[in-house]
């Protein structure tokens, strides 16, 4: 299993290009949803903020009015911040990223 520090760090440079923002949105873990904001977004992942922890490697699906539905899986947790690595198709990822960006 990689080191998660390492992970994390890879990461953080990797998304050097996102966008900060606030939006809603909402995550479907199992068979239960839990509310979240977006505060960075980008086409490779988004950090959101969420009340609940999340251990390393959770499958979920992303959901705002913005992005519509994305899945995703997450890096890392750091108090309330919460990385996620987008697991859909990168080109349907780019799409509704810039879609997003344009609508608000």
């Amino acid at each position: 299993m990689p080191d998660p520090k390492l992970e994390r760090s890879k990461y953080l440079e990797e998304r050097a290009q996102g966008k900060l923002v606030l939006w809603a949105a909402t995550i479907q873990i199992e068979d239960h949803s839990v509310e979240c904001a977006i505060i960075n977004i980008s086409n490779e992942g988004a950090t959101i903020c969420l009340a609940q922890p999340l251990p390393c490697g959770t499958s979920v699906l992303l959901q705002s009015t913005r992005l519509g539905e994305l899945r995703a899986e997450t890096l890392w947790q750091e108090g309330n911040r919460v990385e996620l690595r987008f697991r859909d198709d990168p080109d349907k990822v780019a799409m509704k990223v810039a879609t997003a960006h344009l609508t608000g």
